[in-house]
């Protein structure tokens, strides 16, 4: 081809200097004098010209070739892995290719290197040759192009071996130099040896994931290191082979996602899913229809501090997730977040707001305090009373006081109860519940409204009213907390 090492050195440039001898072969029919000054200054020109003309072409040849490029993917065979492997291999592709491209577009390279010359090829051979060259050289050097002459005064025992100037085809090799650094230097240390033993490393562990799946969650962490040096590998190649290479690890990160997307999901199945379906499923105040409570120590242990939910977001989801605004969201810079499940994510928070709602100490058990103040009472009705499980807050007509309510109080049986006195014949006077949620049923058949951070209870019993102001300190009062009904237990992500 015209653009190669082979094409500038041996045809375009001996094009050049056959064009110059006829140029000036035919100039005697111009004369002599100042015209023909005038002439030898326009040739001088014309080299400079032509050879900046061709290096344009050059350059623009080799980058739509090489802009065009791209790997095959490395993943479509998994297990086989067969374009990966041919990639980490001694004899890679990638470095053969690679190497090609940096000979060919370094064209100051002389060709023959002088043992080659001197040894491998008879005198006679030896010295037509450099008398080519020389030839070449002094046609080049007529219309403006000079011509290192070691090459050529050397080889014919005619000059010394110092270069007198730039070989022509240095500007051109300099916008390709970036290759040529590329396979530089000592066998195995130079750049694209650091690129195959990248690939080589990607290949072994994905090898091992798939041989040995016990190693998969190890696996996985190699090749996220392994992903990362190799994409800061790229920022330092030639830029179009840095851009098949991030490509390259966009798929292996993709790879690497899908695998830790499985892991997580086995794991959420076996450490959360399970025990939270079975605690949970069917059960009150989750299900606001259960006919049976959900047990105090499920629920502590799914939604206490360092409980099952808890201690497994804090593991395996904490780093992924956006928790600055109202809703949590994944973070979109991590590949491995941006695809997951966003109502498994709410599962999670929900459950975060839950947490903090029943445990606000931080203790291994939920524990609320509850102040109730009496705010009205039926005209009809002397008294109305209360009971938490033994905890009794009263209110009458009038010498009201709040009183405060514990919960759990850890009695062995738990109730709630809401008593009118005096009873009225023909007409209900009383509510009563049983269970570790006793207190949560009743206040379900509450009115409730809520102003001003203070929420008020409204009962109506056989047509008699009772109503008391609630305080459960700073935050919202967790028997209210909408998170209880909206909750679910997170399945996949």
């Amino acid at each position: 081809g015209l653009y190669t090492h082979a094409g500038f050195n041996n045809f375009y440039l001996g094009q050049l200097s056959r064009i110059a001898q006829t140029l000036d072969d035919d100039q005697w029919v111009l004369g002599g004098g100042g015209e023909q000054g005038g002439i030898d200054q326009e040739l001088l020109k014309l080299g400079p010209e032509l050879l900046d003309r061709y290096g344009k072409e050059f350059a623009a040849a080799w980058n739509s070739v090489l802009d065009g490029l791209k790997f095959k993917a490395m993943l479509n065979d998994k297990p086989h892995y067969v374009a990966l492997s041919a990639v980490a291999s001694p004899s890679s592709p990638i470095e053969q290719l690679f190497t090609a491209i940096a000979e060919e577009t370094a064209l100051a390279r002389d060709s023959v290197s002088g043992e080659e010359s001197g040894t491998g090829m008879q005198a006679g051979t030896v010295m037509r040759q450099s008398q080519d060259a020389a030839d070449m050289a002094k046609g080049l050097a007529r219309i403006g192009i000079q011509v290192s002459s070691a090459k050529s005064q050397s080889r014919a025992g005619t000059g010394s071996a110092k270069f007198q100037s730039q070989s022509p085809g240095a500007n051109i090799e300099a916008q390709f130099r970036s290759f040529q650094a590329l396979v530089s230097g000592p066998f195995g240390h130079r750049p694209i040896d650091a690129l195959t033993q990248n690939f080589r490393d990607i290949h072994q562990s994905l090898q091992l994931a798939t041989e040995v799946p016990s190693q998969t969650e190890r696996v996985n962490a190699n090749l996220q290191l392994q992903i990362a040096t190799l994409r800061a590998n790229a920022s330092r190649l030639p830029k179009q082979l840095g851009r098949m290479v991030n490509a390259t690890a966009d798929e292996f990160e993709g790879n690497a996602a899908e695998i830790s997307l499985t892991n997580l999901n086995e794991m959420l199945e076996q450490a959360v899913t399970q025990p939270c379906e079975e605690a949970v499923n069917g059960r009150y105040p989750f299900a606001g229809d259960g006919t049976q409570d959900i047990a105090m120590a499920d629920f502590a242990k799914l939604f206490s501090p360092g409980g099952l939910m808890d201690r497994f977001f804090a593991q395996n989801l904490a780093s992924l997730i956006d928790m600055s605004g109202q809703d949590w969201s994944w973070k979109q810079d991590a590949r491995f977040g941006r695809d997951l499940s966003k109502s498994t994510l709410k599962n999670f928070q929900v459950a975060a707001e839950i947490r903090n709602a029943f445990f606000p100490s931080g203790g291994s058990m939920p524990s609320v305090n509850l102040t109730f103040a009496p705010f009205s009472l039926n005209g009809d009705a002397d008294a109305a009373v209360l009971d938490v499980d033994g905890q009794i807050v009263q209110s009458n007509q009038a010498g009201n006081t709040p009183s405060t309510v514990s919960w759990p109080s850890g009695a062995a049986s738990a109730s709630a109860s809401l008593r009118l006195i005096p009873e009225m014949p023909g007409r209900e006077s009383a509510i009563r519940f049983e269970g570790p949620w006793s207190l949560k049923r009743l206040l379900d058949k509450a009115t409730i409204t809520s102003k001003d951070g203070t929420v008020e209870a409204r009962f109506v019993i056989g047509g008699r009213d009772v109503s008391y102001t609630i305080q459960t300190g700073s935050g919202p009062s967790p028997f209210f907390l909408p998170a209880l009904s909206a909750f679910s237990c997170p399945k996949a992500f």
